[in-house]
């Protein structure tokens, strides 16, 4: 069986309820808490201080909470696929920016 590796903005969020559904489970009390290295802060990650995969068999979950960037960047990629697809509505919201 392949092996699973959680990723968090925070560690700290295990301990929120309903921060994710990765802590709700371990404070309901259907897992353990994780640690190193099944779970690992993505910030760590990205510093190389802990690989993420080490495997082609292994999966990495992430759960975002709090970082408006990945929000951002996934709305970017739905807005570029709508616009190559011919996709949407055009809604202007004024007829020229406000002078400021």
């Amino acid at each position: 069986m392949p092996g699973i590796k959680f990723g968090m903005d925070w560690l700290d969020r295990l301990n929120d309820r309903d921060a994710c559904t990765l802590s709700n489970m371990v404070l309901d009390g259907k897992m353990p808490k994780p640690t190193w290295p099944q779970v690992t802060q993505v910030s760590d990650v990205l510093l190389g201080k802990h690989p993420g995969r080490t495997s082609s068999d292994e999966t990495f979950l992430f759960a975002t909470i709090g970082i408006v960037i990945t929000d951002t960047l996934n709305c970017y990629e739905i807005y570029k696929q709508c616009l190559d697809q011919g996709l949407g509505t055009w809604v202007y919201q004024w007829k020229e920016p406000a002078k400021v």
